[in-house]
């Protein structure tokens, strides 16, 4: 289970967001990269939105949990333990998006 220091519960507190430096490692990355690429399903809900920098950038959302690899970072408690430390209750998932740049 990753916690997360008291500073860094301060910093979410004052800053509305926080980063977490390697949450994930290079090969898991990789990994979900190169699935994201190949992902049928992706390919196909997936649509193009105008990001900030006037670019545009792919946007996948989806409200189901399955068994899917995307799903399963959803769950990761590497990611679910975290946000319960910053909320200080328990998170459900209602959605998950990722936003693909090219």
């Amino acid at each position: 289970m990753m916690k997360i220091t008291q500073e860094q519960v301060r910093q979410f507190d004052e800053d509305g967001y926080l980063f977490l430096r390697a949450l994930l490692d290079d090969d898991e990355v990789d990994l979900l990269q190169r699935i994201t690429e190949q992902s049928e399903q992706v390919a196909n809900d997936a649509y193009t939105d105008r990001d900030a920098e006037g670019g545009f950038s792919r946007i996948w959302l989806t409200e189901e949990l399955g068994d899917d690899v995307f799903s399963t970072c959803a769950k990761c408690e590497r990611i679910v333990d975290p946000m319960q430390q910053l909320l200080r209750d328990e998170v459900y998932q209602f959605h998950h998006k990722m936003k693909i740049h090219h």
